[in-house]
């Protein structure tokens, strides 16, 4: 079998998208080497020589071709950071054309869009659907938030998603409202967020601070920090709270933490070194995770693992991973006195570290779905 993987987004030893990007590539190397596939992933290039170092330290160079697809220079100097999302459409536009000129037609070929893969953004790798079978994701998210913009989101989302998964043979959720938002198209739709760990991590399972909460992410509105700054005026004074990130609300929040006199149980991080802030959650006993908006949240698959008991909200998207990791509480009263009670709830709950999130089941898991896929295309 030939497998083409569209990676926008790739670069190991980084978190979020370009962290994702590279542990799938990782798991596509390894399925590759077992099952003899021809596989090539297609990434940016100044990733490239450090995604072939990193597979090379694990005996996995042999597992996949890195394919570098570049932007004109012109375009990466205007999109920049703040506007990346222009420069994937461009970029993935151009990949889709490459990997259209290396398609074999002695094999059968599936072709997996990872990174970026958004029901936010239009893709292009449907211009392939008559040479290969399409798998899409995992992709989409899901928010809390009722408010008029956020219907208008989820519309041309909705929209986005049709014309994505047109044509495709297998489509992965982030969660499972991103699955039902998805279930009057033609396709089948699997859960699986894409939450991939170490199991190995140290301090794993060390003891806990019954009554030390941590909050981690960007201080930004959709992740709502003020809400878990007023929690903490709700709850006993033995409780406290570490706060790492940092972002626009930093200063609002410090002057919250200001008028509620929490001085004393609040503290601000700011943004540390990865592994700083993993020695640093150790410590804690519970994860509040007040997010509006996630897809399926790492912060909260990172916390079951470390065995720290997560404390979210329901419909944001990180309930799910609640449910699929099968340790932490959702709060159904998003309200500081609501988020209040669900952290003593928490706190109740015995802690274990879980292993449903394991980096290396993607590996049998793509093989699952390629077979699935493939299936489907030839429509047998």
């Amino acid at each position: 079998m030939q497998v083409m993987m569209f990676a926008f987004a790739c670069e190991p030893g980084r978190g979020s998208e370009p962290g994702t990007g590279y542990i799938f590539v990782r798991a596509l190397a390894q399925a590759s080497k077992r099952h003899s596939w021809d596989s090539t992933v297609f990434t940016r290039p100044h990733t490239v020589e450090k995604i072939k170092a990193a597979l090379e330290s694990e005996e996995l160079g042999d597992g996949v071709s890195i394919e570098a697809v570049s932007i004109p220079m012109w375009l990466v100097s205007v999109t920049r950071r703040e506007r990346v999302r222009w420069a994937y459409l461009a970029w993935q536009m151009l990949a889709v054309k490459r990997a259209r000129s290396t398609l074999r037609d002695d094999v059968p070929t599936v072709v997996h869009h990872v990174t970026f893969a958004t029901d936010g953004l239009p893709t292009f790798e449907r211009a392939l659907r008559r040479h290969a079978a399409r798998v899409f994701g995992p992709a989409g998210s899901t928010t809390s938030d009722r408010s008029w913009k956020a219907r208008l989101a989820r519309t041309a989302r909705h929209y986005f998603a049709r014309t994505n998964l047109a044509g495709a043979q297998l489509a992965i959720a982030q969660n499972d409202e991103v699955a039902a938002s998805w279930q009057d198209f033609d396709v089948p739709v699997i859960v699986e967020p894409n939450i991939a760990l170490p199991q190995d991590a140290p301090g794993r399972g060390e003891a806990k601070d019954t009554f030390r909460v941590a909050w981690s992410g960007v201080l930004v509105p959709r992740k709502d920090p003020l809400t878990a700054i007023r929690t903490v005026a709700e709850l006993p004074a033995e409780y406290t709270l570490d706060l790492f990130g940092d972002g626009p609300l930093r200063s609002q929040i410090e002057q919250e933490i200001d008028r509620l006199g929490l001085h004393n149980r609040v503290s601000v991080h700011g943004w540390l070194d990865r592994n700083e802030l993993l020695l640093r959650l150790n410590r804690c006993s519970i994860l509040l995770h007040t997010s509006h908006q996630e897809g399926a949240p790492w912060a909260v698959g990172e916390a079951q693992t470390r065995g720290l008991i997560p404390v979210v909200r329901d419909g944001s998207g990180a309930d799910v991973v609640v449910k699929l990791g099968g340790t932490g509480v959702v709060c159904s009263t998003p309200t500081p006195k609501g988020f209040a009670m669900a952290v003593q709830e928490a706190a109740a709950q015995a802690s274990r570290p879980v292993d449903r999130w394991d980096m290396n089941r993607f590996s049998d898991l793509f093989a699952g779905w390629y077979s699935q896929a493939h299936l489907r295309w030839t429509g047998v």
